[in-house]
């Protein structure tokens, strides 16, 4: 078992929000999902930076749309195939930020870099800086994408450690929904996973405006930079379904179905721009095991939600130890669930957990004896609405309302709906979360990040 003896790590503040490597949380407001950490805002650089592009994986080399977009003064190095497959992760961390873009020429790229691909651990391992992962074409829509392509690859050049710019142009646009992205296998320990929109060409992204205003090289882009790219271009060619905790959405695609990403600006959608910036290898390590095994002769603390603990410890009690996002594994145990940007924890008399799962919609229950995690107010599949006041709580429907003060708030409406079994109570209607008028008597209870919560 690893034990998380800083568990006060987890929860790292970054440009406003929180970015959260462990699963259950009950800290403050994240927005959008539980992969919904943004960048930390950019130290003081060098003035001069090294970029490096695979020649492979963009169109014209030193004279591509990325070259094109890399700030005046950075060196710029368009590495071979076989210059590139040769490389060490030392070698690729040397550089501030790593370059697969978009080859795309009279027609949407839609294989994948060969070279990108068998390397992917390889030069995913030096990935530890900013990393912008786009699910379109932006060089194949000419000026229309030039502004995307700048923004994102001054972002990636933006923070500490060496930066990743990806596009994933068209190589998922007809992917079916959860298909799994193996050239970013090595990124932050992967779990992206894709649902292909090219189907539905011509159609638009929009900014996450909560988003592109808390990181600066973002701050001029506007959601009219990618609406509508003229045919054969495409705004969005594939959305992300799930991707690892350190990043959230830029862009989303508002008409994709089902709409289970809230932005923090309120607009509901799928994203398939995503900015973020890895946790170090040392403070992921500090995230606790899923199994939470307890050392032969040691002293637990008995079972709790299906876990054997130890006094002291902190454990993951439900969602991806490493802190992928997602709605997967209800009806089943909690620690091979996903949840989305959960704000609220609360525990009933029994002993019971409930989770403000806010990026999916939905409160969560824990059995305290089998750990086994079911919905009991919302969506089980994480729609969102406001529908259902007076009737059972599992035939309604919620919805996450940004800005409100969710840590609170979220860990006693937990209760609340828990206790009644339904959602007639005025003050839940349409959110998770109540404004600070209309919380219930009992809002001021709260947990303690990534630690058992004291009860309302």
């Amino acid at each position: 078992m690893r034990r998380a003896a800083a568990a006060g790590l987890a929860p790292l503040v970054a440009a406003g929000q929180i970015l959260v490597p462990v699963a259950v949380t009950a800290t403050g407001a994240a927005a959008g999902s539980l992969a919904v950490a943004m960048a930390r805002p950019a130290p003081v650089r060098a003035a001069s930076q090294s970029v490096l592009i695979l020649s492979t994986s963009v169109n014209g080399g030193s004279s591509s749309a990325e070259a094109a977009a890399v700030p005046s003064g950075d060196t710029v190095t368009v590495a071979t195939p076989s210059t590139w497959d040769a490389m060490t992760t030392a070698q690729f961390k040397a550089y501030s930020a790593i370059v697969i873009g978009d080859p795309s020429t009279t027609s949407c790229a839609s294989s994948v870099p060969s070279d990108a691909l068998s390397t992917a651990a390889v030069w995913g391992a030096a990935v530890t800086g900013n990393a912008a992962v786009i699910g379109t074409a932006p060089a194949f829509a000419g000026t229309a994408g030039a502004p995307l392509i700048k923004d994102a690859i001054g972002y990636a050049l933006a923070g500490s450690g060496t930066g990743l710019y990806m596009s994933l142009n068209c190589e998922y646009s007809s992917a079916a929904a959860g298909t799994a992205v193996p050239i970013l296998a090595g990124v932050d320990g992967g779990g992206f996973t894709v649902t292909g929109q090219g189907s539905t060409c011509p159609n638009s992204g929009t900014v996450n405006t909560a988003e592109g205003q808390g990181v600066s090289q973002f701050n001029n882009l506007s959601s009219s930079a990618l609406a509508s790219w003229a045919s054969p271009a495409c705004s969005v060619q594939e959305t992300l379904n799930s991707w690892p905790a350190q990043f959230t959405g830029l862009g989303y695609d508002a008409a994709a179905t089902p709409a289970d990403f809230t932005a923090s600006d309120g607009a509901a959608g799928q994203p398939y721009v995503l900015l973020g910036a890895p946790v170090s290898a040392a403070t992921q390590a500090l995230a606790p095991s899923a199994g939470g095994e307890v050392p032969a002769g040691a002293t637990t603390g008995g079972t709790q939600w299906g876990i054997a603990m130890i006094a002291g410890d902190v454990y993951t009690i439900a969602g991806s130890a490493t802190g992928v996002a997602g709605k997967s594994g209800d009806g089943g145990a909690a620690g091979l669930a996903l949840l989305a940007a959960p704000q609220g924890v609360a525990v009933d008399a029994a002993g019971n957990l409930y989770i403000a799962d806010t990026g999916n919609n939905r409160i969560q229950e824990i059995a305290k004896a089998s750990g086994t995690i079911s919905t009991v107010a919302g969506s089980a599949s994480g729609s969102s609405g406001s529908s259902g006041d007076g009737g059972a709580a599992t035939a309604a429907l919620l919805s996450h309302r940004p800005g409100s003060r969710s840590a609170r708030a979220g860990t006693c409406i937990s209760r609340t709906l828990a206790t009644t079994g339904s959602r007639k109570s005025r003050p839940l209607r349409g959110q998770f979360l109540p404004s600070p008028a209309a919380r219930p008597a009992s809002a001021g209870c709260r947990g303690t990040a990534a630690r058992r919560p004291r009860r309302c």
